[in-house]
């Protein structure tokens, strides 16, 4: 099975167990008039329309550009990413404000009983879908992937959260702290606001960085520059700097060779042949990359911050 296939299959998973999940959580929502429940079935509604989004993305990044996106769709990965980080928090806060005022007005009461079955249920399989879709998700490189695996693995641990608070509520029920009790579901959804919040912003910082055309991970940095210096050498350049852009999957690297007066300069040809080879061994280490060689005897060309250097030398 081909990336592609791995990634919509993953996707389909993810959209339809995201469903199922809204199911039960407005429905055991309505059983028990609980607000905490209530919140966890509208994210696992939202999860879905966005899985749905996410497989049209998915489909949309592997079609070759055109003459409006004439540098292809791996844009809309971190856009569609950046627009979703920003719904959950709108969600979360519109939650956090209806529980700060059930609060002021006394509580609210519930069935306890169902709502722990309802946190069994979703913690587990919460989990079980968090490690196939991680799974697939390092198989394919797809951020798509890695963003709906982290969403189901916050599911996972803020209803694992739910599941500990209301047991704790649940034997606290026939004790001098029972006075707590109608107010355990709108605290409850306070603390999973509480702990949800980091995780979209993180997702809305790594996408506006990605939108904005910002370098790889150092570590991919790092790897990129050791895997071109074996080829660079073999070919007889020492010389250069690079630029590294990462947006969606895909990755824009730009190696700039300075070229010595003893050097003759390299036919068309060699150029391409150059350019297919490290491009070749490129892509051992990362399959969506997009390698770019510019070949120049003026140390000024690329810009005041392009700074030639011996290769072995590279910043890394």
């Amino acid at each position: 099975m081909d990336n592609k296939a791995r990634e919509r299959r993953a996707l389909i998973l993810s959209a339809f167990g995201a469903l199922i999940m809204a199911a039960l959580g407005f429905g055991f929502a309505v059983l028990t008039r609980s607000e905490a429940l209530m919140l966890d079935g509208l994210f696992s509604l939202l999860g879905f329309v966005m899985t749905l989004g996410a497989i049209r993305i998915s489909r949309l990044v592997y079609e070759p550009a055109n003459m409006q996106f004439q540098f292809g769709f791996a844009g809309f990965e971190p856009l569609f990413n950046l627009v979703k980080g920003l719904i959950i928090i709108f969600i979360s806060l519109l939650a956090a404000y209806s529980s700060g005022l059930a609060i002021q007005e006394g509580g609210r009461e519930i069935e306890i009983g169902w709502v722990l079955v309802y946190a069994v249920i979703v913690t587990i399989t919460s989990i079980i879908v968090y490690l196939l879709l991680n799974r697939a998700a390092r198989k394919t490189g797809s951020p798509l992937l890695l963003v709906d695996a982290k969403n189901w693995m916050l599911d996972g641990a803020i209803t694992a959260a739910v599941l500990v608070g209301f047991l704790v509520v649940y034997f606290a029920r026939d004790t001098q702290w029972s006075w707590i009790l109608p107010y355990a579901d709108p605290m409850v959804v306070l603390i999973l606001v509480v702990i949800s919040l980091p995780v979209p912003f993180l997702i809305i910082k790594s996408s506006l960085k990605e939108l904005l055309l910002g370098a790889p991970d150092l570590k991919l940095q790092k790897s990129l520059c050791e895997k071109m210096l074996p080829v660079l050498k073999a070919a007889g350049y020492s010389t250069g700097g690079t630029r590294q852009a990462k947006t969606g999957r895909m990755i824009y690297l730009y190696v700039f060779i300075l070229l010595d007066e003893a050097q003759a300069d390299p036919s068309v040809a060699e150029q391409d042949e150059f350019r297919r080879q490290l491009t070749a061994e490129l892509g051992t280490l990362y399959a969506d990359i997009e390698v770019d060689i510019f070949f120049t005897r003026d140390e000024s060309y690329g810009g005041s911050n392009m700074e030639f250097v011996p290769f072995e030398n590279a910043p890394q």
